[in-house]
């Protein structure tokens, strides 16, 4: 057990350096393979226990990419889902500051961006799924390895419209919080306090689209149904006068 830590210490020390790991690692590599190639010649279960416990960092390596893939797949999915929602307002803000076109201050613009980013990521949220995994080859439909994880079905789901609209009351849960718990002690989070105001505005605002929303789908409204009566309105108002013209005309005649 001495012997072993002692070990230890030494190819930690001996690691610190570059170049030796590189050697180490090398040599670790070159000897997996040898005693593996002699475990599948002469297959014994004490020379396989050695081998397994040599081969343990590689078991936990697999392990944790096992694991991580998913996980790291859901976070940069998700993270691009976002970023495609707020690109349009922050491309406009970008040329905007280039070009000073509005004359807008910093707080506005970060109101019509949260605003508009939270707004395209509920409302626009089939076209935005379809954009990301166009722009990220490695969930592409067709790759076996990524069927093998099942990421293409993990990532829908991940940025389904119900969690996507969770992600963003949360955050703003958040940010409610932080906010006023500094306001209340005179503080604020951001130099500019403004900010502080244009993101909360930014959650109410949030707030009634999505009240907008579910009253629409409540009484449920129908541009094309409220045309339709407007011209039969209309149609049947100009026949009426139509006919009291006619009338008129008959009587005087």
């Amino acid at each position: 057990m001495i012997l072993l830590v002692v070990g230890i210490k030494y190819l930690t020390d001996y690691a610190s350096n570059i170049e030796n790991l590189y050697w180490i690692i090398g040599t670790y590599i070159v000897v997996c393979i040898i005693f593996y190639q002699i475990n599948r010649k002469f297959k014994n279960k004490a020379f396989d226990f050695i081998v397994q416990a040599i081969l343990f960092p590689f078991t936990l390596l697999y392990g944790f990419v096992t694991v991580a893939i998913p996980i790291l797949s859901t976070q940069i999915y998700l993270f691009a889902y976002l970023g495609l929602s707020f690109s349009i307002p922050m491309i406009l803000y970008r040329i905007d500051e280039s070009q000073l076109i509005t004359g807008l201050k910093e707080e506005t613009w970060i109101y019509l961006i949260i605003t508009s980013g939270v707004i395209i990521a509920t409302l626009l949220h089939k076209q935005v799924t379809f954009l990301t995994f166009k722009l990220i080859p490695f969930l592409a439909r067709k790759s076996e390895k990524m069927k093998r994880f099942k990421l293409v079905e993990l990532c829908e789901y991940i940025v389904s419209k119900n969690n996507i609209k969770l992600v963003i009351y949360s955050l703003f849960f958040i940010a409610l919080i932080i906010f006023n718990f500094l306001g209340l002690q005179q503080s604020s989070y951001y130099e500019n306090p403004n900010i502080d105001k244009a993101i909360l505005q930014s959650f109410v605002t949030f707030i009634a689209f999505e009240r907008i929303l579910a009253n629409l789908k409540l009484t449920e409204f129908k541009p094309s149904e409220l045309l339709k009566s407007l011209k039969l309105s209309i149609f049947n108002e100009t026949e009426i006068i139509t006919d009291k013209k006619t009338t008129g005309n008959k009587e005087l005649s």
